[in-house]
């Protein structure tokens, strides 16, 4: 399944990394979530100048390369739609074959879906990356506990 993701993800614009690149990374905004994995989480004012935002999946669809991101307290979905790299993580659990099969297991009535980096076209169909959101949208796959 997480090939099959993988592979989507990939074709929409996006990228699976490691956890090592993850870490790796300066200028990153955590949600809560996330930094119980990660290192210290800085104030929620400095979402606005991050480079990179750090948020963990609810679940992801394989068919199509989405990620999907619900809200629930302390999980800021700003931090994936205000930085200009969103980083995922994600668990091989999370994965679901379908949409339909993602629907029914969504709880959240506020939730995201992710299909690749943010992209417009002109009336030319001249496609621009990272006008309303990300310009980067990367996964990084982690051990399941």
């Amino acid at each position: 399944l997480f090939k099959r993701f993988a592979a989507n993800l990939v074709i929409l614009g996006g990228r699976v990394v490691t956890i090592e690149e993850v870490i790796a990374l300066t200028g990153c905004w955590l949600d809560e979530d996330a930094a119980l994995l990660l290192p210290a989480m800085q104030s929620a004012e400095d979402i606005w100048l991050a480079q990179t935002g750090i948020t963990l999946a609810t679940l992801a669809v394989a068919e199509t390369g989405t990620v999907i991101i619900a809200n629930r307290p302390c999980r800021h979905r700003m931090s994936s739609l205000l930085p200009p790299r969103h980083v995922v993580l994600l668990r091989e659990s999370q994965l679901v074959a379908s949409l339909e099969e993602a629907f029914m297991d969504i709880e959240s009535r506020t939730t995201v879906f992710i299909t690749g980096t943010s992209r417009t076209a002109d009336i030319e169909g001249v496609l621009v990356r990272g006008v309303h959101g990300p310009r980067e949208l990367w996964v990084c796959l982690l051990p399941e506990v």
